[in-house]
């Protein structure tokens, strides 16, 4: 899933099931690591703080609402996305 929205994000790692693909092509589990951050002069500009593992940190970073990344891809782990819908 490579369109994903904020708040498709925000209940994907509120649920556990929020995947981050590494340089090396594997698939990890990551867990929020902060407070959602939002702008007031640009309404559409969200950054989603994650840990993946112990060591690595990244801030998820959304454009008009979408992900928008070339450093890594997001995806809501594959046996379930039922909850992704819900708002």
């Amino acid at each position: 899933m490579t369109d994903m929205t904020a708040p498709q994000c925000e209940a994907a790692l509120d649920s556990g099931k929020l995947q981050v693909r590494a340089q090396n092509g594997r698939w990890y589990d990551c867990r929020r690591n902060g407070a959602t951050k939002r702008w007031k002069r640009d309404a559409g500009r969200y950054e989603i703080p994650i840990k993946v593992g112990f060591r690595d940190a990244y801030r998820v970073e959304f454009f008009d609402g979408i992900h928008q990344s070339t450093c890594f891809t997001l995806r809501v782990r594959p046996d379930d996305f039922s909850y992704v819908s819900r708002k």
